[in-house]
């Protein structure tokens, strides 16, 4: 939040207000503020009260108040009772940069620069931003006019010149490594970026899509029906004529780097593309039964089951073997994976990780609490403990070690990774960055665009 608000209010000239602000829940607090000053000086008064960030005022009469007017232009009067409402805080990233965007308002980028870590040229356009979804090295933002707007690295999805026009009413986008799918609000799909990447989608049918899974080069979309439709890389997943016949009653798609895996309403599972990435489930195909969810690594696949169970296939190394740990999954509510390793969240708050040792399948942490949320870089979990505070693993140099800055994670909300960093989110609208500088991992640079949100 803004850390010179008060040297602002000392500033103003006009009349002295006494305003109510109240919370959703009924919290309230009473601040005072010159006629003159900023809607969002308020704003910054409210979170520094109430200890949440990201909050913005509604009058009484339910207009939401513009944080760049006085409150005099917002027509706020003296004793004018205020609600203060958490604004939806997102943060997604490329393989070296973030962006981080309060849902409606603009976004702030950090990271490597020709992987999107930089937006300065298209700054002014990224107003009222509601979505943003990432390539390996690119941007694409969804306006609330259902336009898009994108940057970072050209080659790899950051130019959509030639389906602008097509680019209307976009209501979700989805990304393989050099590419990007949009679903319109008819639930039709544009597609840009890479042509060998799943770039072009050709003479392909594709309507009444309601979700798209990417590998590294290709495209599954998840019909209104339940039927699949691939293209991109045939490879790596984007032909799915071997199993098409196997493709119905589908509920959701998973994708490793070049394998997809599909879940089916009757809890079974089929799988395509590479078959050392992923897509041979092999002898695990007999436990693929009430599966309930899939998670993957690059090379693996780990199937969540209706017991509670586990079945992993894939690239062993890169945890497709859970023989080692198998009598410890159980109560998994969720799984997580870097690059090479999974772990799994257990109903009692404990984990079990397998998988490559020094991408974070080997935990190595003492005195680790109860866990609620894991994320993951490339090569390391951080995990988000009941109390707010965070645990890291794996790779030290991709976020493993997050030591440096231990004390400042403290009421952590969330947290989003790039492929060796890993950004936390606080209860009060902080952003801790920890990690390799060079993918994010330093966001310093952006502290005072950070504070402005």
């Amino acid at each position: 939040m803004p850390l010179n608000w008060k040297r602002r209010l000392l500033r103003q000239k006009g009349p002295e207000m006494e305003l109510e602000v109240y919370l959703p829940s009924g919290s309230m607090t009473s601040l005072h503020a010159s006629a003159d000053a900023f809607v969002s000086d308020v704003e910054a008064m409210a979170q520094s009260h109430f200890h949440i960030g990201f909050l913005r005022l509604v009058s009484s009469k339910g207009l939401c108040l513009g944080s760049s007017l006085s409150l005099k232009e917002a027509g706020v009067q003296d004793g004018d009772a205020l609600t203060a409402i958490a604004q939806p805080l997102s943060v997604v990233s490329t393989c070296g940069a973030f962006a981080l965007w309060v849902t409606g308002g603009a976004v702030v980028t950090w990271g490597r620069e020709e992987e999107g870590g930089n937006s300065s040229t298209v700054r002014e356009q990224l107003r009222h931003v509601m979505q943003v979804a990432a390539s390996d090295g690119a941007f694409a933002a969804i306006l609330t006019n259902g336009s898009v707007v994108t940057w970072g690295a050209g080659a790899k999805g950051a130019d959509s010149r030639q389906v602008q026009h097509q680019l209307k009413q976009v209501v979700k986008i989805y990304a393989t490594e050099y590419a990007f799918a949009a679903i319109l609000c008819d639930n039709s799909v544009v597609t840009w970026g890479n042509p060998a990447c799943g770039g072009d989608k050709g003479s392909l049918d594709l309507q009444e899509v309601k979700s798209i899974a990417g590998t590294a080069r290709a495209f599954a979309a998840l019909k209104v029906d339940g039927t699949v439709v691939t293209w991109g890389n045939e490879y790596e997943g984007g032909d799915s004529r071997g199993v098409q016949q196997q493709l119905y009653g589908v509920v959701s798609v998973q994708a490793s780097s070049g394998a997809f895996a599909a879940l089916r309403q009757d809890g079974s599972v089929v799988s395509w593309g590479r078959p050392q990435l992923g897509s041979d489930s092999g002898q695990a195909q007999q436990q693929l039964t009430e599966v309930v969810s899939l998670q993957s690594s690059l090379r693996a696949f780990a199937a969540l089951k209706k017991d509670g169970r586990v079945a992993t296939w894939g690239e062993a190394r890169d945890g497709g073997d859970s023989w080692a740990v198998q009598d410890q999954l159980q109560n998994v509510e969720l799984i997580q994976a870097t690059g090479s390793a999974f772990c799994a969240l257990r109903e009692d708050g404990t984990v079990v990780c397998w998988g490559n040792r020094l991408c974070g399948g080997e935990m190595g942490v003492d005195g680790l609490g109860k866990v609620k949320q894991i994320s993951a870089s490339h090569t390391a979990f951080a995990a988000i403990l009941t109390d707010g505070s965070v645990v890291t693993w794996g790779d030290p140099r991709h976020g493993g070690d997050s030591s440096a800055v231990k004390e400042q994670l403290v009421h952590v909300a969330r947290i989003q990774a790039t492929a060796r960093a890993f950004a936390a989110i606080r209860a009060d609208g902080q952003v801790v960055t920890w990690g390799d500088p060079n993918f994010g991992g330093d966001s310093s640079g952006v502290k005072e665009q950070l504070e402005k949100l």
